[in-house]
């Protein structure tokens, strides 16, 4: 069986902090398991404080004002979810929603346990930083490819992760699915998804698409 992962391992300078600020973790730390589909944010306001993925896959998503779903990024086994204590951050006004896409089980620090240690060790406070820095430059990236890049190069990209993720040719996504991780219409993503087809790239099926040819998407995802 699976070594169970320890709240210290998510992060890196456990050692370094206060016995009292350990033991505070430790013991108000709470366990749990997220059914897939649920969404995190939104209208659920409520602030749940640092989520630690133990295992499973969340999706960081915005909606529009005109309700587009915009995907930004994922967090796997090991990764922090910040986001969900935004609460505890100052002028925070960036509002980012979560998708629990498959069954997943999380670590939850209080986010008064979170502002009190925060407000108390350098070493939180820096590595919070360091971890908004870094979802910030994901999020960017993402604004990027959506702005720069051409629609076939954005959905080739798009199904080169999504097997990745799923570990096989055969995903089992929809064009409804693609086009909120896109960021697009979906009948525009059907029309790109058919040019693949003809150019014998993929296979289109009910509920999902099969990579026949992994070489030409990759050379399409990174043309532009």
């Amino acid at each position: 069986m699976k070594n169970e992962l320890a709240v210290s391992s998510f992060f890196p300078f456990w050692e370094k902090m206060e016995q009292r600020h350990r033991d505070l973790i430790e013991n108000r730390t709470n366990r749990l398991e997220l059914s897939p589909g649920r969404i995190i944010g939104g209208d659920d306001k409520s602030c749940l404080g640092l989520l630690l993925v133990i295992s499973g896959r969340l999706k960081a998503f915005i909606l529009s004002n005109q309700g587009r779903e915009v995907s930004l990024y994922r967090l796997f086994e090991r990764d922090i979810c910040l986001f969900t204590a935004s609460c505890t951050m100052n002028n925070m006004n960036f509002e980012i929603q979560f998708e629990v896409e498959k069954k997943t089980s999380v670590y939850q620090i209080p986010p008064d346990v979170v502002e009190e240690i925060q407000s108390e060790s350098v070493e939180m406070a820096q590595y919070v930083v360091n971890l908004m820095t870094s979802r910030f430059s994901e999020v960017m990236w993402t604004i990027e490819q959506i702005l720069f890049k051409s629609l076939d190069a954005r959905l080739a990209a798009a199904l080169i992760e999504q097997q990745a993720i799923d570990e096989s040719d055969e995903l089992i996504i929809t064009h409804d699915m693609l086009a909120k991780q896109m960021g697009s219409a979906r009948e525009v993503v059907t029309r790109t998804l058919n040019y693949l087809k003809s150019e014998g790239l993929v296979e289109i099926g009910r509920g999902k698409i099969k990579i026949l040819d992994y070489n030409a998407l990759y050379d399409i995802a990174n043309r532009d």
